[in-house]
């Protein structure tokens, strides 16, 4: 008979995994709001852009990083929701940067919602729990 530790696939269902921070599931909910909240301003400027006949193209690029950046932050934050959020960390300060970008569409919640990511990314019970999921 062989025991627990000389079957790998057993010892690793029954190691004990690293116990998930409260702000790693708040970067997860903001990262997903915000995209949600991307998505649609860059959508009605874009809407507002060709209702002006494209008077006022200098909106064109905000709605366009709005929106593509949104549905990258949407896509991120249901990744950091799932089951194994800590390979998805390294990722989640980009996604915070083009929150941050925002603001060229005049999205001030993601400009916020991007400063907090990265203030929560940069604190010591994310970092132990990146480290202790993916050794680096």
């Amino acid at each position: 008979w062989k025991t627990m530790h000389q079957v790998p696939e057993l010892a690793n269902l029954l190691k004990d995994k690293p116990k998930k921070p409260g702000k790693l599931t708040a970067i997860a909910v903001m990262t997903l709001v915000g995209g949600i909240v991307a998505v649609l301003i860059g959508f009605a400027e874009a809407i507002g852009v060709a209702g002006t006949f494209c008077i006022a193209c200098f909106l064109i690029p905000g709605s366009f990083i709005s929106f593509f950046g949104g549905i990258f932050a949407i896509i991120q934050g249901a990744l950091l929701l799932g089951q194994n959020p800590g390979r998805h960390l390294q990722r989640t300060r980009i996604t915070a940067s083009i929150q941050i970008a925002c603001i060229l569409a005049g999205d001030v919640i993601n400009l916020i919602l991007g400063i907090l990511n990265h203030v929560f990314l940069s604190d010591e019970s994310v970092v132990a729990y990146r480290r202790k999921t993916t050794g680096n």
